[in-house]
């Protein structure tokens, strides 16, 4: 079946039991945070998500409402090599986060920058189907300067195109939050597991992840 339920923890790492609770909170890194933690959830590769707070929430966590900075953590092991969405908060088009697989095992954000999407995306090959993966991305929206870092297995992985965003950030709008699935699409269902997915509103550095 689909996943049921998210547990909130400030945490990385230890793996607990699946239940829900969403609160923002002071955690072990400082800043106010909100995020979940799915534990060992299997999705369906077709119509699987889990709805994870309005856009309104998530604007005023990490959007230009809160603090326009973000990490994003997750333990995946995806079961095929398609376009995948790990996380899709917000409208892509007009507000939104986005970070997904795309096809030739590459990875995906996706984040709006004065009404445009912007696009990063790594070289082939970044993760190995059937096999887990720690996967943490995170990025400062406080200047259009600014580059995601994402980290495969505590690698920092290098980008094999980048985005130059233009000011403003467009922070996050309409739609709701989802894991594992596009919410403006509902096609691009997670094939396999996803464990401990966290969100966080600062950027952890390399040591913390």
């Amino acid at each position: 079946g689909g996943p049921t339920s998210m547990r909130i923890n400030d945490h990385i790492g230890k793996r607990r039991g699946l239940k829900t609770l969403l609160k923002a909170h002071s955690g072990k890194h400082g800043l106010d945070s909100e995020y979940g933690e799915i534990r060992s959830t299997t999705f369906n590769g077709t119509t699987s998500n889990v709805v994870f707070g309005t856009a309104a929430t998530w604007q005023a966590l990490i959007g230009t409402g809160g603090t326009s900075k973000m990490t994003f953590s997750m333990w995946a092991k995806l079961d095929d090599n398609g376009i995948q969405s790990f996380i899709s908060l917000g409208d892509v088009t007009t507000g939104g986060i986005h970070l997904e697989t795309r096809t030739s095992r590459k990875i995906r954000f996706e984040v709006v920058w004065d009404g445009t999407k912007e696009e990063w995306d790594t070289a082939a090959d970044v993760y190995t189907v059937g096999s887990l993966h720690h996967i943490v991305l995170s990025y400062d929206a406080t200047s259009h300067t600014n580059s995601p870092k994402l980290y495969i297995d505590g690698a920092l992985i290098s980008w094999g195109t980048s985005a130059s965003p233009s000011s403003p950030f467009s922070g996050i709008t309409s739609d709701a939050g989802w894991i594992g699935n596009d919410v403006a699409s509902g096609n691009k269902a997670i094939n396999g597991t996803l464990d401990e997915v966290a969100i966080w509103n600062k950027v952890l550095t390399a040591s913390e992840v």
